[in-house]
């Protein structure tokens, strides 16, 4: 802050603290719903998005192209996306 400026002259954010003003919600926020799964392969990774609800780590998923194992739960890799990313692995 520049002491040399006269209290009345001084910038509004030098006087006042900054606020983030937020507009009134039009939904509440909910639980996200579905899944991604990021699918490791010989020839790199893909990810494939999902509906339905969120497979237990314990348990096996049937792809087209085999079984699969979880091996950690992360967060999506897309922006602002609240879904979990189950990281798979050939079994």
């Amino acid at each position: 802050m520049d002491s040399s400026w006269p209290i009345d002259r001084q910038p509004r954010q030098a006087r006042e603290p900054l606020r983030l003003l937020l507009g009134p919600t039009e939904e509440p926020v909910q639980a996200p719903t579905g899944y991604v799964l990021f699918v490791a392969s010989p020839t790199g990774f893909s990810d494939v998005e999902c509906n339905d609800e969120t497979p237990s780590p314990d348990q096996l998923l049937l792809l087209d192209d085999g079984a699969y194992r979880i091996v950690s739960v992360r967060r999506s890799p897309f922006p602002r996306d609240r879904r979990p990313c189950l990281v798979l692995e050939p079994q």
